[in-house]
């Protein structure tokens, strides 16, 4: 296993060009073992890489360990970011959503079931209460903000209309 790590670090990062940090191996270590998640504590890594070369040259035990725990709240933070992203694009949440949830579970459930497709949904299955929060902050965000305004007062006219409302002026 410590090998096949090796190999993919080295794939991704040329070590001789590259200073070494914990960082990049814990990206690595994410990328080949799907053990590694959101939720992985420091004692369930360390088995994990314990035996690995690279392990024992990164300073010592607690740096090792403030290290990671620093990589997964930047990890756990973008997977947040990511998923409010995908809550942006879906356009089957509404300012009506939050209304239609309370009312029966199963509009929340076809939202769900959307999101299910996208890996960014994915990422956080193991935190289904931080989902849960999000989502429920997205739409109550948008309750506030109320109906989107008419197509045409957001639309802004585009260079073309521009440069030839400009010339007809000049005429």
């Amino acid at each position: 296993e410590s090998t096949c790590l090796f190999v993919c670090f080295c794939c991704v990062v040329r070590i001789s060009t590259i200073p070494y940090t914990f960082c990049s191996y814990a990206v690595c270590l994410s990328l080949v073992c799907p053990q590694v998640s959101l939720t992985s504590t420091w004692k369930e890594v360390k088995k994990l890489v314990r035996n690995d070369v690279r392990y024992e040259k990164f300073g010592s035990d607690s740096q090792r360990k403030e290290a990671y725990k620093d990589y997964t709240e930047q990890r756990t933070q973008s997977a947040k970011d990511n998923f409010e992203a995908l809550l942006v694009e879906t356009r089957m949440i509404t300012h009506k959503s939050r209304a239609r949830c309370n009312q029966s579970s199963h509009h929340r459930k076809e939202i769900m079931d959307i999101l299910k497709n996208d890996r960014r949904y994915l990422i956080l299955d193991c935190m289904p209460e931080e989902q849960r929060l999000i989502l429920d902050s997205y739409m109550i965000k948008l309750e506030l903000r109320g109906p989107p305004p008419p197509l045409t007062s957001c639309e802004q006219p585009d260079r073309l209309t521009l440069l030839r409302r400009e010339q007809e002026g000049r005429r």
